[in-house]
C-alpha cells in the first residue's frame, strides 16, 4: 500500500514540479515584478503538462507549493491563454456550521418519484431539489415562480477589471473569450440570479466562478443579477449571497446574507449525545495498527467524502485528492480516518482504491439526527476520544489544555510518537469540537 500511495503522491506533485520549471526556464518572477504580471500561453503550458492539470484549482489550499510558496495565482483569461500575478483570487468561507439564531429553515419535501430530497449527492441534484421545494425563491425573498434559463460551459465576452496584489495595490486584467462554467442561471421578474454550486467543504472558493458569469451576463441582461453560493452537505444547504460593490473589481465582493435549509429533523440534544457517550464501552487503539491513528482535523471533511463516495465508488487516492482540493498527502490522511471509523475500506490488500464499507452505507440511508449519532458513536468507541469527551464536555477543560493533555496520553501509550502527538491531538479536539456543533446548531435555532 506505502509504495502505490507514494507512486500518487509523486505524480501529484508533477504540477509543482512543472511549474517551478516554467517560473524558472522563463524568468517569470523576474517580469512579474517588473510588469506586475505574466502572461503565459496554453501551448507553453502544455510543453512541461496538460493545461487542464496545471490551471484549475478551486481552493487556495490546493495549489501547488511552486504557486503558493511564491504568492502566485493563475487565471484564464482566453481560451488559449492564462495571467499569472501574485493578485488575491479566493475568498474566504466561514466555517458551515454557525450558531447564528434562526438561520436554519425547514423545508418541506416533495412526493417526487425521480427527485429524491433525502439523497443527494450531486451539485446538480442539490441545485434541482433547491428549486423544486421552493428553497431558492424563499431564501431570495420573491413572490413568484423562478425558473432556470442557462447553464453549462460557454466563453466569455471581452471585459476588463481591477484585482488586489498580495503586494498591494491593484493590477487591470484584461479577459476575451476566457471559458467559464455555469452551475445554474436563473430569471424571475425581479432579478436574473448566477448559483455556484458545491458539495466538497473548502475553506474558500475562486471569486471568478462568480465573477467571470456575472460580467458577462451583465452586459447581456437588463435585470439586477444576484449571485449565489450553494453548498449542500450532510442533509443541509447553506446559501450564501455575494455582491460585487464595485462590478468592475473583482476584489470588491462582499457577502450579503446567508441562510441554512434542511428537510430534516436536526434535533441533536448534548442529552442524546451524553446518553450515548455513556452507553459506548470503548476500545483502546492498538499502536503499530494498519490503520494508523488518524491526523485529519476535520470531521466535516470525512462526511463530505463519504456521501461522495456513494455514487463515485472506487475512488483511488488521485480521485479523492480531485475531490477534496487537497494535497495527495493530506487527502489520504482523510481516507485513512474513514478507515478508522469503519466507513471505508480498501478493495484489497496495496490498493488505493476506496470504498464505503456496509456500516457506511446503513449510516448515509439514516435521517439526520439518527446519522450524526451514528458518526458520533463511531468516534467516541475509541477509547482515546471516549476519554477526552468527558473532560471536555463534563469537567469542562480548555480546548489549549485538551490538546496538551492529549498528546501525552498518545505518546505514553505509544500510539504515536513524540513528532507527530501534538498533529494527531489536534484530530481529537477538532472531532470532539464537531460533536460539540450538533447540540449547539439546534439549541440556537
Amino acid at each position: 500500500m506505502i509504495d502505490t500511495v507514494n507512486k500518487d503522491a509523486r505524480d501529484h506533485t508533477l504540477a509543482s514540479t512543472a511549474w517551478k520549471a516554467i517560473i524558472q526556464d522563463y524568468d517569470i518572477m523576474d517580469e512579474i515584478s517588473r510588469k506586475g504580471y505574466y502572461r503565459i500561453s496554453a501551448k507553453t503550458i502544455k510543453k512541461y503538462r496538460e493545461p487542464r492539470l496545471m490551471a484549475k484549482w478551486d481552493s487556495n489550499e490546493n495549489l501547488p507549493a511552486a504557486l503558493r510558496d511564491r504568492h502566485l495565482n493563475i487565471l484564464p483569461v482566453s481560451r488559449s491563454e492564462y495571467l499569472l500575478s501574485n493578485v488575491d483570487l479566493y475568498e474566504p468561507l466561514p466555517e458551515f456550521i454557525t450558531t447564528e439564531p434562526g438561520n436554519l429553515h425547514h423545508i418541506k419535501q416533495l412526493d417526487l418519484e425521480s427527485l429524491d430530497c433525502g439523497n443527494i449527492t450531486s451539485e446538480s441534484n442539490a441545485i434541482n431539489a433547491m428549486v423544486a421545494t421552493g428553497t431558492l425563491d424563499r431564501f431570495l425573498g420573491n413572490d413568484d415562480r423562478t425558473v432556470e434559463t442557462f447553464n453549462g460551459r460557454m466563453g466569455t465576452d471581452a471585459f476588463s477589471f481591477d484585482i488586489n496584489r498580495y503586494s498591494g495595490g491593484s493590477l487591470t486584467v484584461h479577459v476575451d473569450r476566457a471559458q467559464m462554467e455555469i452551475d445554474g442561471g436563473f430569471e424571475n421578474h425581479k432579478n436574473v440570479i448566477i448559483i455556484e454550486a458545491k458539495n466538497v467543504l473548502n475553506p474558500d472558493f475562486h471569486i471568478r466562478q462568480l465573477y467571470y458569469p456575472y460580467r458577462v451576463w451583465l452586459q447581456r441582461v437588463n435585470k439586477p443579477i444576484r449571485l449565489i453560493f450553494c453548498q449542500y452537505y450532510n442533509m443541509m444547504y447553506r446559501l450564501i449571497e455575494y455582491r460585487f460593490t464595485d462590478p468592475m473589481n473583482y476584489s470588491s465582493i462582499e457577502r450579503v446574507s446567508s441562510a441554512y435549509y434542511t428537510f430534516q429533523d436536526i434535533s441533536v440534544t448534548m442529552r442524546d449525545i451524553i446518553k450515548l457517550w455513556k452507553s459506548i464501552t470503548p476500545v483502546p487503539d492498538v499502536p503499530n495498527s494498519d490503520i494508523p491513528f488518524p491526523q485529519a482535523d476535520k470531521m466535516d471533511r470525512i462526511i463530505s467524502l463519504m456521501e461522495h463516495m456513494q455514487d463515485n465508488e472506487p475512488m483511488t487516492t488521485a480521485d479523492i485528492t480531485d475531490y477534496m482540493g487537497l494535497d495527495v498527502r493530506q487527502s489520504n490522511y482523510y481516507a485513512s480516518a474513514g478507515r478508522y471509523l469503519d466507513l471505508f475500506e480498501r478493495q484489497s490488500h496495496g490498493s488505493t482504491e476506496c470504498t464505503l464499507t456496509s456500516e457506511a452505507r446503513r449510516i448515509l440511508s439514516l435521517d439526520y439526527k439518527k446519522r450524526q449519532l451514528a458518526l458520533v458513536s463511531k468516534i467516541l468507541s475509541h477509547q482515546v476520544f471516549h476519554d477526552f469527551f468527558s473532560r471536555l464536555f463534563i469537567d469542562k477543560i480548555s480546548p489549549v489544555r485538551l490538546r496538551s493533555e492529549a498528546t501525552t496520553y498518545l505518546e505514553q501509550r505509544n500510539i504515536c510518537n513524540h513528532t507527530t502527538s501534538g498533529r494527531r491531538a489536534s484530530t481529537v479536539l477538532g472531532w470532539l469540537k464537531w460533536i460539540g456543533t450538533l447540540p449547539e446548531f439546534t439549541e440556537n435555532q
